[in-house]
């Protein structure tokens, strides 16, 4: 049950630092294509998120949410790196950044959780492959 509750976890705080950033990206985003792209990106990881948060509290979990501190990085950090450069082909490469750093974050704790349920596993390995497909999209904007 432990080891369930942290893969769900793991899930729901992966989505939530895409879905952040994406949300942030889209404010400053001028490429209608790339809009689109991030749209879908995003309402793939909300739909990833709110299934592992729903699972959590049928198990009396709090789903949580990212810490004040991780939003307000977050935010911060896009901020910071499109005030020069505002352009599709560096919001992409944040956003390959940020989703390769989730694809590892999400590897290890599937690993590090081998006694979470099948349903669980199921739900990150979707939202890993999301992710793995998410970066090969966005590299056409490089």
């Amino acid at each position: 049950m432990e080891q369930e509750k942290l893969l769900l976890e793991a899930i729901v705080r992966c989505s939530e630092m895409g879905t952040g950033t994406i949300d942030r990206l889209a404010k400053i985003n001028e490429n209608g294509p790339f809009a689109d792209t991030m749209g879908v990106q995003q309402r793939e990881y909300e739909t990833i998120r709110e299934e592992a948060a729903r699972r959590l509290a049928a198990m009396g979990e709090d789903p949580g949410q990212l810490s004040a501190f991780e939003k307000i990085s977050t935010a911060v950090g896009v901020t910071m790196n499109t005030l020069t450069d505002k352009s599709a082909r560096h919001m992409a490469e944040m956003l390959i950044q940020g989703s390769t750093m989730g694809i590892v974050d999400l590897t290890k704790a599937i690993r590090d959780n081998p006694g979470a349920s099948h349903d669980a596993q199921n739900l990150a390995e979707r939202l890993l492959r999301s992710m793995q497909r998410d970066v090969e999209e966005l590299k056409s904007y490089l």
